[in-house]
């Protein structure tokens, strides 16, 4: 059946209403997040407190989250920082994958056998990026 979910953008410049949080953009500010109870399919929601880039996201908190409702096989982010942190995904719950990031490039998350509809939970530390999440 394959990918249905779009190509998010993580900066303000770019966004196409994908950021689900209440509250919405603080472009150029620090923005305090914390997850609803329900996730809408394909809209982004943060935990923490980020700084509003006009291309990305920054967490200035010491610990944060992104989740995201999705449906494809792989997802993919590009991100970066400025030292190297840990970023731990989770698929559904359960913990599969930590990934080291540095040099802004693209990092693969999540790889799974099929296409189906999931729920990602990214758990990451102060000074991490996030400039998009692709899908594959």
């Amino acid at each position: 059946s394959g990918i249905k979910t779009p190509e998010i953008y993580f900066g303000y410049k770019f966004s196409r209403g994908q950021l689900g949080n209440r509250g919405g953009w603080k472009p150029e500010q620090v923005g305090e997040y914390s997850l609803p109870e329900k996730l809408k399919e394909d809209k982004f929601y943060l935990s923490g407190s980020w700084k509003n880039n006009l291309d990305s996201m920054e967490l200035v908190s010491d610990t944060g989250e992104v989740d995201l409702k999705y449906f494809s096989k792989d997802v993919n982010i590009v991100a970066g920082a400025n030292s190297l942190v840990q970023v731990t995904s989770y698929l559904d719950g359960e913990k599969r994958k930590e990934v080291e990031v540095k040099d802004q490039k693209l990092y693969n998350v999540i790889s799974e056998g099929d296409y189906n509809s999931h729920t990602l939970k990214l758990k990451v530390e102060k000074g991490f990026k996030i400039y998009t999440f692709t899908f594959g």
